[in-house]
């Protein structure tokens, strides 16, 4: 039937697919399939191994492929079985018996002498994976027949044609799939429209009528009644939308009415849904249906009528073959429903005359499976362009010709076109202009009573053909109403003042097409919302415009969706040039297949993709209104005079919020914008006002994805003055940053926040991270919700919204189900219950975009009104030029009848009015919202804003000296720009794509590459040398327009489709012939489909061909082709025996496909490939060099990288001193510059590189000043080159310096020459046989000359003084292949490429210099050493070493703290031992102080033992060290904390026992030694042992790792984590006294975040990948160290470093302490307090007495220094015992 609806998921995926390639992918793909099925031997015919058809004549003549569903689709896939070969079809074998009878028995006019015709039957059991496995198996035979030897096999039968396939879906993919080779494809059931089109099927043919006959079928019925007024109902396949349009067009052909159509989903199965559809039909009082839908969704739709009853049954229905495959008398409710259902069957019927001739072979077989008799005319058809065949090739003669056996595939086919014979039962059988049938014909099927009651069927009433029209048998047709008794026919009439149906009016269509990104980069994300909704408030407006009668009363508005995908710029560029390209641009309003007329766009992206798309459509002058983009760049009408916005430049917004910033007295601010059009023009245009208006900025950053936010708050918090921050950020960077302020505990109120209109009022900027943006302040575009709008959205469902293609997916992502017919996504159907509420819309916006649409509106009623006498649309319309209409739309000014109701107008610079309101973010009951507190617009300025919205306290002014507010103005800057193309006019024009300057930033060519200058004199050089050849098209002149690439390949498809689309005003030039260039590969392949298909030019590049192109006839090239560099390649490598290599390629079309070359040579060479890596914006390329170095069996990496990613490799190599590569590269690293200051890095490098001929001709001319003046005044680029390398024109040598450059741009001058002199003598030579030698002028056979002839002109061309006096043809479609083989060879002081060999024709001709072979090791495969076992096998084994692991910048930043504080702790050491008897140190406890110290130091140390690669040795050193570190820390705490204690709680005049030094390090030492015997029999009990080794034969080798389990370490760490939490509980004993409270409070502060990090680091091992162990142990070690360093010893320091003591003495007595009752007054101003200390006589640690004298002190809190009253004892140590309340620990 034709209707593709069973087709499976993954078919539908490869039909979608496939059918949008171009046929040089078709080949690849084809030719891979073949591969899967079989291996193709090139020396004989092979015997094809697997899947067996039936073969019924094998050797015969011809043999056709027959593709049948034998059986049944297997229901349980699971074992990977299709077919069910117990369930037989029964119509399969019907048609199997049928097409071998067919084979021996053909009408006389089919001619075959001594020729036989055999089948190949092939089993597709309904499933298209079968399908497509026979289309490849039989395209396999013929790839074999045609070539084995380059001709037919000798026991080979012709395979040329195939018979089937069921569906019309199939048939579009598969054809497309045989296309290549040129095998033809009749199909007897497939009934698709879109195969119609025989540019698009070229070998597709069918037997059947298309649908497009059938629908015309229909509407004779439907004349025959005079049924005017009807609906159509449609599946929302292709087969649903191929009938739409089918029906659509034909019925207004008729001049009949066809009302809005209605789809249904083709997997739908809701009853509701069906009901939905009767009832409308009701409600609209519609009488006669066309459906057009799959067979489950006819039948769901008559149970509906079954349902419904009443009116429903007066519904007459018409449809096409569907209801053939329905089976309606089963249920006698659906029998009821369909009665008088009109249906078509396009097959012929089996009458007498066939069964007779069935009879003869298959006496006692009922044919009753009408297609079979269009699948035997298919066959015949086969046969008859097979008689044809032989009649021409061979003549007279019997049986197979030499040359009928050599025919090609195209030929075959020409011959089917020319078949005409009469078939079985007296039918012509020919194809049409569209390979259809030439007499296509119906049986009109009515389902009526069989004359028994409540018995219906499907009978015949009539026939329909397209030579007799319509023959109906009204007396035999039986109409139905709600009774049982056949009625009259209805009625179904659209009467005029009767029916206001739209649909029925004579409208003009015009079309707006909408650019919003609906997803982001790769377009496989989930949808955006707000677009989406954007989306739904232009689809609103457009229904408002179309229901006003007065607006535009005889137009109909509609939309065409696009989805540019928010970060991927080639997807904007893309549709960009893609909707340039569906347009016919011939008249005013470009036009689409004579109906659609186009008004304009509508975008809504970011500012970059706006200027982008506003570039690609400016070209041919088409209009976006964007109501999103603000970038202040895009005022520029210069730039971009097709652009206008509803919404203001940014500058605008930055005045408002420079207005805000001086109401508040903010003068001090910083800014942080996204890098971006966005984000930078918009911090300009904030930076010139604030300048204007006195405000600083202390800083401004930009960011993107891979900033560092951490240290973007680290600077912020620098500026503490500057609280004030302006942000222009997207929603994903704002989020990081305020991730990291909320991480950093930044509370609301540190910084005021002022956000842009991307802030706005949205509740999913920064979801969760409020906190710190409390009291922010956002600037955004005034607006006013839309209420009839979100009514209009909440009324939406999945059913009556097929205008918009993604408000499905939307329905599914926001209820997280899957609905019928859609690709699941989620683990539960749809119940068809959901329901949006009003959460779901915020209109607050949309006003911008209801009002961009009715710009168009407004423009286009203005328009009619003002040129057509009657007020309706006329001719003069379509007459208007393209500028006028953009000055129309800018003239438009207009109240808006939405939201504000405000003026809707532009300004000079398109931009429209400037109206803002300020929002405050606040919370409230803890719920956040956003509060209107003020606005702003270009009259008033600020207004309303509410007083009191900023803390008075808050201030953000600069107070010091701030050098930043005052920077020094810059130099101005001279630039030199050039227009976009440059044209030597002539009478033949050659389109020469150079690069001229470099890519810029995507949109704009950056700065000029003036030594190009020299390339494009060169060819300037030939051209003037061409012109003056008489033997060159003598009496012609030839010119060239240039067009400058600048490397990136959208602009040069912009550029290009401007000049060859005719859209850019140049100086009058002749028809171009062919395009030469580009030299950059990239470019080339991006633009050749642009040359070949729409322009339907040759391309000659003077680059080398990208295997994506290499297939394509139109493409030649100067230079060789990708695989000769890479054969070059792999030649070196043989050469020098290196057999293991790593590979690495820029992500460019040059190294994806050279990469991919290269892969396929070397596994044919047998080299071995290592790590692979790609290279793009984000790589890490040390990342990529320590992978390289980590295997030590790699010494070669091969990399196919442009010169930025080269540059880059070779610094980080350089890095890398332990180990040095040998790169072998291509011609991007051909470049001093490259190397400068890598040399060492460099130093062996090979590269394969274009030759560089020596031009002398070009040489001399360049070395004639006089010439080169002459040439300077007419090519600007030579003169700009000229002058920048001599500025001065007196005195000036500069011919060294061009000669230099000459000889360095040679390799690409050369093929560039090459290309034009070959494109000029193939224009001569197709002149010559075009035109005739004698005639000097362009005739019209030679302008009108198709792309093949010029390119095979070219092609054939040989050029006897070509670059350099030396001969060029080509070699098939590419320049000769020769390549200079260099060496990079460096001294340790100067560096050099030398030419060290030569790769010509295949061969490799090197000089081996001595130390090129011996400078690094050999590079092969090495897993590491081979041994054997004893009685056992060989095994692997893997040599632990001592090896040094880069992690990257968190290893490198550990280990710099590691270091810097662990020389801190020494010095700490130092100092206390020097003042080992002070004060502080003795009342801090000189031995516990030393120990703890120690234990620090041992945590800085152990981070070292995490830096190595695992070995035995390491790993014990982990195991013991982290446990063992931790506890000597914790037992000097813990024995601090016991000593604070036992101090605090001490009666005045007793001594304590065992507080000295001896007494402490024991008591440290016993509650260590537990943790020493643990870890020891933990070490003997489970030996420290790695884990790891090689993974595969080829040297790569894993990264060993400890052989314990992070649960096992976290156990073992069980009595660090008690020392811990004793710790920690008893260091809240010595916070209730003042004695030890200091103390106390270091020790609690210490171990409460030890505890934090260890809980972090159980959690981290124990939960997360094993990947995060490695830095989490040495991160928490460096924090936790790093900690107790600073509480427990830095105050003590302080006090050690500023306070004067007697050192000769080493403890006092302090006597009084004299306080003041204004010591600590209201203002917190500190006194000095003097302490007098009195005699005093206490014992050292010897037992001596001293006496101290008197000493003033300075009072420093949380030092570790004792005030004391009293008089104190001492023990040995020197240990100070408090008396009084006011000591401090």
């Amino acid at each position: 039937m034709g209707k593709g609806q069973h087709l499976t998921a993954s078919g539908r995926r490869f039909s979608s697919i496939i059918t949008k390639m171009a046929p040089r992918h078709l080949i690849s793909i084809l030719l891979v399939s073949m591969v899967t099925v079989m291996p193709i031997s090139s020396q004989q015919c092979p015997v094809i191994q697997g899947y067996t058809p039936i073969v019924t004549k094998p050797g015969a003549d011809l043999t056709l492929g027959l593709m049948l569903s034998l059986h049944k689709a297997s229901q349980d896939t699971t074992g990977g079985a299709l077919c069910n070969f117990n369930a037989e079809t029964g119509y399969g074998s019907l048609s199997m018996k049928a097409a071998v009878a067919a084979t021996d028995n053909w009408p006389d006019s089919i001619q075959l002498p001594g020729l036989s015709v055999g089948l190949e039957i092939y089993d597709m059991c309904d499933t298209f994976q079968l399908a497509e496995f026979s289309a490849v198996r039989f395209a396999n035979e013929r790839y074999n027949d045609i070539f084995a030897n380059g001709m037919l096999c000798a026991n080979k039968t012709l395979h040329m044609g195939v018979v089937g396939y069921g569906f019309s879906s199939w048939s579009e993919t598969l054809s497309t799939l045989l296309q290549p080779l040129d095998i033809p494809l009749i199909a007897y059931t497939a009934t698709s429209d879109s195969l119609s089109d025989a540019q698009e099927y070229p070998n597709f043919f069918r037997t059947v009528a298309p649908d497009s006959g059938a629908v015309k079928a229909l509407v004779a019925i439907m004349k025959s009644y005079n049924w005017t007024y009807s609906a159509i109902v449609h599946s929302d396949d292709s087969y649903g939308m191929s009938g739409l349009k089918a029906a659509t067009e034909s019925i207004r052909e008729a001049g009949f009415c066809l009302t809005e159509p209605i789809s249904v989903g083709i997997g739908e199965t809701r009853d509701s849904v069906y009901d939905a559809i009767v009832d409308q039909l009701i409600q609209r009082n519609i009488t006669v249906v066309i459906l057009w839908v799959v067979p489950a969704n006819l039948q769901r739709l008559f149970l509906a009528v079954e349902r419904i009853q009443g009116a429903a049954y007066d519904i007459s229905w018409l449809s096409g073959d569907v209801p053939l495959y329905n089976d309606f008398t089963s249920n006698p409710g659906i029998a009821k429903a369909a009665r008088g259902l009109f249906a078509l069957s396009p097959f012929v019927d089996v009458n007498d005359t066939y069964k007779s001739w069935f009879a003869q072979w298959y006496p006692n077989t009922d044919f009753n499976h009408p297609p079979v008799v269009n699948m035997i005319y298919a066959i015949h058809a086969y046969m008859s362009a097979f008689s044809l065949a032989h009649q021409e090739k061979c003549g007279s003669q019997q049986g197979m010709c030499e040359a009928l056996a050599n025919i090609q595939g195209s030929e075959f086919i020409d011959f089917i076109r020319q078949v005409n014979f009469t078939g079985i039962g007296g039918r012509a059988i020919s194809f049409n202009e569209n390979d259809d049938p030439a007499n296509q014909f119906y049986d009109v099927m009515q389902f009526k009573s069989t004359g028994t009651p409540n018995a219906y069927s499907l009978q015949k009433v009539g026939e329909w053909t397209t030579d007799q029209g319509l023959t109906l048998n009204k007396d035999q047709v039986e109409f139905y109403g709600q009774g049982d008794t056949p009625v009259g026919p209805p009625t179904s009439v659209c009467m005029e003042g009767s029916c206001f149906d739209p649909s029925c009016q004579e409208l003009t269509d015009f079309v707006i097409e909408t650019l919003f990104s609906h997803h982001v980069a790769g377009c496989q994300s989930q949808l955006k919302l707000t677009r989406f909704k954007q989306l739904e408030a232009v689809f609103y407006a457009v229904h408002l415009i179309n229901k006003d009668p007065n607006l535009l009363p005889d137009v109909r508005l509609s939309l065409m969706v696009n989805d540019i995908c928010y970060s991927d710029t080639f997807a904007a560029n893309n549709v960009g040039l893609t909707l340039v390209k569906n347009w016919d641009f011939d008249v005013g309003f470009p036009t689409q297949n004579n109906k659609y007329h186009l008004l304009g766009t509508l975008h809504s992206s970011s500012s970059s993709r706006a200027k982008g798309i506003s570039k690609d459509l400016q070209v041919a002058s088409i209009p976006v209104i964007d109501n999103t983009a603000s970038s202040p760049a895009l005022s520029d009408k210069e730039e971009f005079g097709n652009f206008l916005r509803t919404v203001s430049s940014d500058v605008k917004q930055a005045e408002a919020i420079v207005d805000l910033l001086g109401n508040l007295d903010f003068k001090y601010v910083q800014t942080i914008n996204s890098k971006g059009a966005y984000g930078d023009d918009a911090i300009k245009a904030v930076k010139e006002s604030a300048k204007n208006a006195g405000v600083c900025i202390a800083n401004s950053f930009r960011v993107d994805i891979n900033s560092d936010f951490a240290e973007l708050v680290r600077e912020l918090m620098a500026k503490p003055e500057a609280k004030t921050v302006v942000v222009f950020l997207f929603t994903s960077h704002a989020r990081r940053l305020f991730q990291e302020l909320v991480f950093m505990n930044v509370s609301a109120g540190q910084f005021q926040f002022i956000g842009s209109d991307n802030w706005g009022t949205r509740m999913d900027y920064i979801p969760g991270l409020e906190n710190p943006a409390k009291g922010a302040l956002t600037v955004t575009f005034k607006s006013e919700r839309v209420p009839e709008f979100e009514e209009y959205f909440l009324d939406q469902t999945p059913n009556d919204t097929a205008y918009n293609p993604f408000f499905k997916e939307y329905w599914m992502q926001k209820f997280e189900c899957d609905l019928p017919g859609e690709q699941p996504k989620y683990n539960q159907n749809c119940t068809g219950s959901e329901m949006l509420s009003s959460s779901d819309v915020n209109s607050l916006e949309m006003e911008y975009f209801i009002n961009s649409v009715y710009v168009y509106a407004i423009a286009l009623s203005n328009l009619i009104n003002d040129t057509c006498p009657n007020g309706k649309v006329c001719d003069a319309v379509f007459d208007i030029a393209r500028e006028e209409w953009l000055e129309r739309l800018k003239a438009v000014d207009f109240v808006s009848q939405v939201g504000l109701m405000r003026r809707v107008s532009f300004d000079e610079n398109g931009d429209g009015p400037a109206r803002y309101s300020v929002y405050q973010f606040i919370e409230m009951n803890s719920v956040y919202r956003y509060d209107q507190i003020g606005s702003w617009d270009d009259v008033d300025g600020l207004s309303n804003l509410v007083d009191n919205i900023i803390d008075p306290m808050f201030l953000s002014v600069c107070t010091g000296l701030c050098l930043e507010c005052n920077p020094p103005t810059p130099p101005d800057a001279n630039t030199t720009s050039h227009q976009d193309y440059f044209r030597i006019p002539g009478d033949l024009d050659f389109p020469v794509v150079m690069q001229l300057s470099k890519s810029g930033d995507g949109v704009k060519c950056g700065d000029p590459k003036p030594e190009e200058s020299l390339a494009l004199e060169s060819l300037l050089y030939a051209l003037d040398k061409v012109n003056a050849d008489p033997s060159v098209l003598p009496g012609v002149k030839l010119g060239v327009t240039v067009v400058d690439s600048c490397g990136n390949p959208a602009i040069a498809t912009r550029k290009l489709v401007g000049l060859l689309g005719g859209f850019v005003s140049l100086e009058s030039s002749g028809k171009p012939f062919a395009v030469l260039g580009p030299a950059n590969p990239d470019v080339a392949e991006e633009i050749s489909n642009i040359v070949t298909a729409p322009s339907k030019l040759p391309m000659i590049s003077y680059s080398a061909l990208s295997p994506n192109v290499n297939d394509d006839p139109l493409v030649l090239a100067t230079s060789a082709p990708y695989t000769k560099e890479v054969a070059a390649i792999i030649g070196i490598l043989e050469e020098f025996d290196w057999k293991y290599v790593g590979v690495v390629h820029s992500m460019t079309p040059y190294g994806i496909a050279n990469s991919q070359e290269f892969q396929t040579a070397a596994q044919v060479a047998g080299i071995c490939l290592g790590a692979q890596h790609y290279l793009n914006d984000t790589t890490d390329f040390q990342e990529i060099m320590n992978d390289f170095s980590s295997d030590d069996s790699l010494n070669v990496i091969v990399a196919f990288v442009n010169e930025e990613d080269a540059r880059s490799l070779l610094y980080a190599d350089h890095f890398k001193l332990s180990k040095r590569f040998v790169w072998v590269g291509t011609d991007s690293w051909d470049s001093p510059n490259l190397v400068s200051g890598l040399e060492s890095s460099a130093k062996g490098m090979l590269l394969v590189t274009k030759e560089r001929p020596d031009l002398p001709e070009i040489q001399d001319y360049f070395a004639d000043s006089d010439l080169l003046d002459a040439a300077s005044a007419r090519n600007p680029y030579l003169r700009d080159y000229l002058q920048d390398i001599c500025p001065s024109s007196s005195n000036c040598q500069f011919g060294n310096q061009i000669q230099e450059s000459l000889q360095k741009l040679s390799g690409e001058i050369s093929p560039l020459v090459n290309a034009l002199y070959v494109a000029a003598h193939g224009a001569n030579l197709l002149h010559d046989s075009k035109c005739g030698f004698s005639n000097d002028e362009l005739c019209e056979s030679f302008l009108d000359s198709s792309p093949e002839e010029r390119a095979d002109a070219i092609r054939r061309v040989t050029v006897e003084s070509g670059a350099g006096g030396n001969p060029f043809s080509f070699d098939e479609r590419s320049g000769p292949a020769t390549y200079s083989i260099k060496n990079y060879q460096y001294d340790g002081q100067h560096g050099q490429f030398l030419i060290v060999g030569k790769w010509q024709n295949n061969d490799l001709a090197l000089q081996i210099v001595a130390e090129l072979a011996a400078q690094r090791g050999p590079s092969g495969c090495s897993c590491g050493p081979i041994v054997v076992a004893e009685g056992g096998d060989p095994v692997q084994v893997y040599m632990y070493v001592w090896k040094w692991i880069d992690y990257g910048i968190w290893s490198t930043v550990i280990l710099a703290v590691s270091g810097l504080c662990g020389v801190l702790a020494l010095l700490i050491g130092i100092l206390f031992l020097s003042k080992r008897h002070s004060y502080v140190v003795q009342s801090a406890s000189f031995s516990l102080s030393m120990w703890l110290l120690f234990g620090i130091i041992l945590m800085y140390l152990l981070n070292v033992a995490f830096m190595f690669e695992a070995n035995p040795a390491i790993c014990g050193i982990r195991r013991f060290g982290v446990s063992f570190v931790y506890c000597v820390v914790y037992a000097a705490l813990l024995v601090k904390s016991i000593r604070a204690n036992r101090f605090a709680r001490k009666q005045p005049g007793v001594d304590l026992n065992f507080a000295g030094s001896w007494s402490q390090s024991l008591l440290f030492l016993a509650f260590l030694l537990p943790e020493a015997f643990l870890v020891v029999e933990w070490l003997v009990l489970i030996p420290p042992d790695a884990i790891g080794g090689p993974l595969d034969a080829c040297g790569t080798v894993s990264l060993p790792t400890c052989g314990i389990t992070n649960i096992d370490l976290t156990i073992f760490m069980m009595y660090a984590y008690l020392l811990v939490l004793v710790t920690f509980l008893s260091s809240f004993g010595a916070l209730d006294s003042s004695h030890a409270h200091h103390e106390g409070k270091s020790i609690l502060v210490s171990s409460l975040f030890s505890i934090l990090i260890l809980i972090t680091w159980a959690c981290v091992l124990n939960l997360l990948d094993p990947e995060f162990g490695i830095p989490a142990i040495p991160i928490g070690l460096t924090a936790d160290a790093t900690i107790i360093l600073v509480f427990m010893f830095m105050g003590k320091v302080d006090a050690l470093t500023k306070k004067k003591e007697d050192m000769d003495t080493g403890l006092k007595r302090v006597k009084d302490v004299e306080m003041e009752d204004n010591l600590y007054g209201k203002d917190d101003v500190k006194k000095v307090l003097a302490m007098e200390v009195e005699d005093t006589v206490y014992e050292n640690d010897s037992g001596k007495k001293y006496q101290d004298v008197e000493v003033e002190y300075p009072v420093f809190a949380n030092a570790g220094a004792t005030l004391v009253d009293e008089a104190v004892d001492e023990e040995a140590d020197g240990d100070v015992f408090v008396e009084e309340e006011h000591t401090q620990f």
